[in-house]
């Protein structure tokens, strides 16, 4: 249950007889209302005008995308074991971190946006080969360099600020791994 507020702008009510839902969004008898523009007026759900209503069904839209988008990174997190993965051995305090393991720093929702946004500004190569067998290993490698610090390298590499990303994306398009590195493709 919501708490009765008077939306204001600049000191000027906005909106009276809305809620602030627990996603800090105004709620008119329950459902949400996103005020856009100077000139408007929310007052009970009639006010969602042409302008504010397309808004809504684009933010609907985006919200129901998910792994239905299209691109490189639609399908990324469809599979829950490899931000295990991530969490676990490249995150602050995960169980398999060592020596050998970069660490991204920021909270988990900006970890996910830096991978996805990773994996679609830039060009995918295949895949290294395994350093003992020689043979080619499957999937996409990906990297992004944010230009800013976006985590360590690993102590063995250093320890050294890291500004970018390598995410390694298997064939069916889920995410394999991801981990921070400093040097672009060589």
């Amino acid at each position: 249950m919501g708490i009765p507020v008077r939306a204001r702008h600049g000191g000027e009510a906005i909106a009276t007889g809305v809620t602030a839902c627990g996603t800090g969004v105004l709620c008119a008898g329950g459902a949400p209302v996103i005020a856009v523009g100077t000139g408007m007026l929310a007052v009970g759900s009639p006010m969602m005008a042409s302008g504010a209503d397309k808004l809504g069904k684009a933010f609907r839209e985006a919200d129901s995308a998910g792994s239905s988008a299209e691109g490189p990174s639609a399908k990324l997190f469809d599979d829950p074991k490899a931000w295990k993965h991530i969490v676990d051995n490249h995150r602050q305090g995960g169980e398999g971190v060592d020596d050998g393991k970069g660490l991204f720093t920021g909270k988990a929702k900006l970890v996910k946006q830096r991978i996805i946004e990773t994996v679609e500004r830039s060009t995918g190569k295949p895949n290294t080969r395994d350093p003992k067998t020689g043979e080619p290993r499957t999937g996409t490698v990906y990297e992004y360099d944010f230009g800013d610090k976006i985590g360590t390298l690993s102590p063995n590499d250093g320890g050294y600020p890291a500004s970018g990303i390598r995410v390694i994306v298997n064939d069916d398009g889920t995410l394999r791994t991801a981990h921070p590195i400093n040097r672009m493709f060589e």
